[in-house]
């Protein structure tokens, strides 16, 4: 057994948007966005890994990318008769 079996899917996207703060403040933008991309598979609708990873992309001019998950913020946040 792996020690992250034991932890909950909630527990490890928290622990993986932590790591990608940190590659963030030390300017691995790949890797942080990378960690991201691994919590958003567990959790797909978190938002603040959704957000991180928006302005990630922003930063390298990966703007379809930022585009992408800004929408997915919108998703996970907003009935569909709040959307208009």
């Amino acid at each position: 057994m792996r020690l992250g079996d034991e932890l909950e899917t909630a527990e490890k996207v928290r622990i993986l948007v932590q790591l990608a703060t940190s590659y963030r403040e030390t300017d691995n933008l790949a890797k942080a966005v990378d960690a991201l991309g691994n919590g958003l598979e567990l959790e797909p609708a978190n938002r603040e890994a959704l957000e991180l990873r928006a302005e990630l992309h922003e930063k390298r001019q990966d703007y379809k990318e930022a585009v992408e998950d800004l929408r997915g913020v919108l998703n996970t946040d907003l009935e569909d008769d709040e959307r208009f």
